[in-house]
């Protein structure tokens, strides 16, 4: 199994030698501690050139997989530690199954930041937002339900959270959501198999601007956690990827 989904005569060679790697490290066929084998057992495995060996192994360094050291090899890392955001599509597209433990963990970890992530910017944007940035999201709002195809969904969806992200005035929150935005594409699939996702809660969202605009910041965090709220398949149930369900929340005021 390789860490990219397209077919594997569809990737170039530099992709092909570092999927393969990729999943030996992540699956943990290859240890923390351990050394890649050498260019020359890569290049005869593999059937190609150095060069294409040492694109491949460049981008395990970029991602934090592998340290790079003169004289001492190539070495696995612990990529928890020392992996970066990006792993986190490499992840998603890596199985999509959704049954072994990294893809549930996987995949309970982006739901679980999602709604805390949704929660604090609410927050913040509540004391921070100015006027026009309110009235911007009041609009995206009022343009959901004009959006027909699920494409288009997912984009005024996502134009209406990384508004608010701007109205945070969180410069971090604002590159946390460009990584996320960059990732998630790649992990919807994943996802999917553990959340019956986000309702189309248009009256929600009203609420949610409303608290906003009043500056209540206690109240915004409530809205945004009941748009985010996940609510477990039987999937994820069986797995016991959650303890329970989501939890309760009061009722939307009216």
């Amino acid at each position: 199994m390789v860490a990219n989904s397209e077919p594997a005569n569809r990737l170039s060679l530099p992709e092909r030698v570092f999927d393969d790697l990729f999943e030996r490290i992540v699956s943990g066929a290859l240890q923390p501690g351990e050394t890649l084998p050498s260019e020359r057992q890569l290049t005869e495995q593999f059937g190609v050139n150095r060069q294409v060996v040492r694109e491949a192994v460049k981008r395990l360094v970029h991602v934090g997989l592998v340290r790079s050291g003169q004289g001492d090899g190539n070495r696995v890392l612990d990529w928890s530690y020392t992996g970066t955001f990006e792993l986190v599509g490499l992840l998603a597209i890596r199985s999509r199954s959704g049954r072994d433990e990294l893809d549930q963990v996987l995949a309970r970890s982006l739901l679980e930041i999602r709604r805390t992530f949704g929660m604090e910017t609410a927050r913040m944007c509540a004391m921070r937002a100015e006027p026009d940035v309110l009235d911007e999201l009041a609009e995206l709002v009022e343009s959901m339900p004009s959006a027909g195809s699920p494409t288009q969904r997912h984009a005024a969806n996502w134009a209406f959270w990384s508004r608010l992200v701007d109205g945070s005035g969180n410069i971090c929150y604002r590159l946390m959501l460009n990584s996320l935005g960059a990732a998630l594409p790649k992990a919807v699939m994943l996802m999917s198999h553990y959340s019956e996702g986000v309702p189309a809660d248009i009256d929600g969202y009203r609420t949610l601007v409303g608290a906003m605009r009043s500056g209540d910041a206690d109240a915004s965090a409530a809205a945004a956690e009941r748009l985010l709220a996940v609510e477990a398949t039987e999937l994820a149930k069986a797995v016991g990827m959650f303890d329970s369900t989501a939890p309760e929340l009061a009722p939307s005021p009216t």
